[in-house]
């Protein structure tokens, strides 16, 4: 087994991981309007959503977040890059409530989506925090290719799939599942793809 947490990428491997997301993203179709029930259809009543390295539940006020914003076309977006990200690092969290926080960082989930009609790709990423033992997804959101790149070089690898990032070891290649220090259940790894 090898660990992989806690590992900073090189300039290079961040370079790879880019030109990845930018020429192998899923496709994405904008969904209709949306509405609660489109909401609860997609996340079930739970709102739970089994990823690579354990079970996020998306943050009671995500819905309103998503809509509000105007951030509702991207929605669909939400349960693939939870479910299967291409990359997932860590960020230093601390609290805006003055709140205590129950591990010092997030998980930032990222994945690449490209319009079905070819003409735009997006970067988009779901952070979560621990939040009384329950990991939250807490931010939803389209990123810029730029902003994705300072996200993963100022965090440390969780996960990554291993067509990802091309200049992956091969004894890292072949798949490891490693505890996650710090807090949480997860397990992070590299999977074959």
């Amino acid at each position: 087994m090898i660990d992989i947490f806690g590992i900073e990428l090189s300039e290079e491997q961040i370079d790879n991981v880019l030109l990845y997301l930018e020429q192998h993203p899923e496709t994405y179709t904008h969904p209709d309007t949306l509405t609660q029930e489109l909401w609860e259809k997609e996340f079930g009543l739970d709102k739970q959503i089994q990823t690579p390295i354990g079970t996020v539940k998306l943050g009671d006020n995500q819905f309103a977040k998503m809509y509000n914003k105007g951030r509702d076309s991207k929605f669909g977006m939400i349960k693939p890059t939870l479910q299967t990200p291409d990359i997932i690092v860590t960020s230093e969290s601390i609290s805006k409530t003055g709140k205590a926080v129950e591990r010092n960082y997030s998980y930032i989930y990222i994945k690449s989506f490209i319009k079905n009609d070819g003409s735009r790709v997006y970067y988009f990423a779901s952070v979560t925090n621990l939040i009384e033992g329950i990991e939250v997804s807490i931010s939803n959101q389209e990123k810029t290719a730029g902003r994705i790149k300072r996200l993963i070089k100022s965090g440390k690898l969780v996960y990554i799939k291993s067509a990802t990032m091309p200049s992956t070891p091969a004894s890292i290649a072949h798949g490891s599942q490693p505890t996650v220090r710090g807090g949480g259940t997860s397990t992070a790894k590299i999977t074959k793809n």
